[in-house]
């Protein structure tokens, strides 16, 4: 039995949640529709049908090394802007030095 999945349903959650992240793309309908479906497709048929074999047990056995990865991907993106921040803070800080002392 195939997962009836609504592939517009996650992008439009994330739309609504107040997380003050904001995408960096802006896309028609069609295609978050589009890149949603993917995102369902890659969950669906290659995790759980092609490596856990539909086997929920294994598909459990995969969350945490998920869990582990994304934690590990939003962890080095936050830390290379917070590090961008930063430095353009810093630049800021410089360039009002410069123009205060003239």
């Amino acid at each position: 039995m195939t997962p009836i999945i609504q592939p517009n349903s996650p992008i439009k959650r994330l739309e609504r949640l107040d997380t003050g992240i904001s995408f960096p793309f802006v896309f028609k309908d069609e295609d978050k529709n589009k890149r949603a479906r993917q995102f369902a497709q890659t969950i669906v048929v290659d995790l759980f049908e092609q490596r856990c074999h539909r086997s929920f047990s294994r598909l459990s056995r995969y969350e945490n090394d998920l869990a582990n990865g994304i934690f590990f991907y939003v962890s080095e993106q936050l830390s290379a802007k917070w590090a961008q921040w930063n430095q353009q803070k810093q630049q800021r800080k410089v360039k009002s030095d410069v123009g205060a002392t003239r």
